[in-house]
């Protein structure tokens, strides 16, 4: 488990005092984080193309 869970754990409350002080909600958390994993994959010669754009962390 890494720091990114321990993120979208706090923003899983909608609401929650930490999104609101964070100014993200999960869903945007979510994007970026794959976002993230996407260019980390590219880096290393990996392109997902359109496969798994629909998973759920």
């Amino acid at each position: 488990m890494g720091t990114e869970h321990l993120l979208l754990g706090l923003l899983h409350e909608t609401g929650s005092a930490s999104a609101r002080a964070l100014q993200v909600d999960l869903d945007t958390a979510y994007a970026a984080l794959e976002a993230l994993d996407r260019e980390a994959l590219q880096a290393i010669g990996i392109d997902l193309g359109g496969l798994a754009a629909d998973l759920v962390l």
